[in-house]
């Protein structure tokens, strides 16, 4: 099956140069940059060729926005979007990630294990859907396993506490059915994408991937995360953490009142909610 591989960028082009000199990517049928407003002279620093092709935008569409743009385009059989702060790690990447398509005819969204730069798994690149309540609930557990993540008898205590709460950080490493991916490592069937529409352009960042993710289950197709398929994030921060943190919280205010029916007022009395487990 081929893959077209969408990547979202914006700012600084030396990562990006980096990230497509990675011979794992060299097998894509098409590679698009889906670029978000870069200044034309910090632009021209890069230089693109076939497959490679660069789509611009005139104004700031931020990551969600700028992901659906390939909605107007025709695509293959799959759809990758993957970060430009991504390092690949997993020999024979797309043919690897092909596969899974191939074989399986139920399977909508397909991710992988993605690595901090210290070599742990990220907290929250895949998940179980939560409510608000348990969603906050585990804020607090997160914080004390993050403290005690090097003293085994307290981790494992946690993990036997509040492990059925989330498989993010304390993955066993098996391949597992979940109930969402985030969106920076996201490949979907592009017949899919295009049947839902793509990512709800109400998140403007945030919270896309598993709100995608739960329509996929929806429609009937299933979810699967694999640590078979590695890749480092390195996250780099094209936006100021003031800004980002206030995208993070209409994205999740936006969440809860779509999923949960939760309104603004009662969002930000559970955002200031405070307890210990």
């Amino acid at each position: 099956m081929n893959i077209t591989l969408a990547i979202p960028h914006v700012g600084d082009t030396s990562h990006l140069s980096a990230f497509l000199q990675n011979k794992s990517l060299e097998n894509a049928k098409h590679i698009y940059i889906l670029d978000d407003n870069t200044d034309e002279e910090i632009l021209s620093k890069l230089t693109v060729s076939p497959p490679i092709e660069l789509i611009r935008s005139k104004t700031r569409l931020y990551p969600t926005k700028s992901r659906n743009r390939m909605l107007s385009l025709e695509g293959e059989d799959i759809i990758l979007f993957l970060d430009n702060d991504m390092e690949v790690h997993t020999p024979n990447f797309l043919a690897h990630i092909s596969d899974y398509f191939q074989k399986d005819s139920t399977l909508g969204v397909l991710s992988g294990q993605v690595k901090r730069l210290n070599g742990l798994t990220d907290w929250f690149s895949y998940g179980k859907f939560l409510s608000p309540f348990d969603m906050k609930h585990l804020d607090i557990w997160t914080q004390v396993a993050w403290k005690y993540r090097k003293q085994k008898e307290i981790f494992d205590w946690i993990i036997e506490q509040a492990g059925h709460m989330s498989y993010n950080f304390w993955t066993n490493n098996e391949e597992q059915v979940v109930d969402w991916v985030y969106e920076g490592f996201f490949a979907v069937r592009t017949s899919l994408f295009t049947q839902l529409h793509g990512f709800d352009e109400a998140f403007k960042m945030f919270h896309d991937g598993p709100d995608f993710c739960l329509r996929t289950q929806k429609a009937g197709y299933k979810v699967l995360w694999t640590p078979s398929i590695q890749i480092t994030h390195k996250k780099t921060i094209n936006i100021s953490n003031v800004e980002r943190d206030a995208i993070m919280d209409n994205a999740t205010a936006y969440w809860y009142k779509k999923h949960f029916s939760i309104n603004e007022d009662v969002f930000k009395r559970l955002k200031d909610l405070n307890f210990t487990s």
